[in-house]
């Protein structure tokens, strides 16, 4: 059976999603599945910073922390705000570490034996 044909008996029998929503959030875990890209999310979570605050923080490179912060940007998970020549960067999207550390507690009850199943 092809991938198509298992995605829609699986959407038929059990539609938790729309195909909106799973593409959008296919579109999300996409952005997020780079562990750079946490660690800024992290970093600008509580206060705006601009990009060398970043990357002194992070102990990466400038052009690295650029790189991702434009794809959170055009994926609307932060914002930016122009100040003289410096650019400061600010978390929108406030839901993600709601969900990262739900994900975080699940971690933890999966390794003292619980259960990872939804019910």
């Amino acid at each position: 059976m092809n991938k198509n044909k298992q995605s829609e008996k699986i959407n038929a029998s059990k539609k938790i999603f729309s195909e909106k929503e799973v593409e959008l959030l296919a579109n999300r875990f996409k952005i997020l599945s780079e562990p750079m890209r946490l660690k800024i999310i992290c970093s600008i979570s509580v206060k705006e910073k601009n990009v060398s605050q970043i990357v002194k923080e992070l102990g990466t490179y400038q052009s690295n922390v650029s790189k991702h912060l434009q794809m959170l940007l055009d994926g609307g998970i932060i914002q930016c705000r122009k100040s003289g020549n410096k650019h400061y960067y600010k978390l929108v999207d406030k839901a993600i570490i709601h969900i990262c550390k739900k994900l975080c507690k699940s971690f933890e009850m999966d390794e003292e034996g619980f259960d990872e199943s939804p019910n």
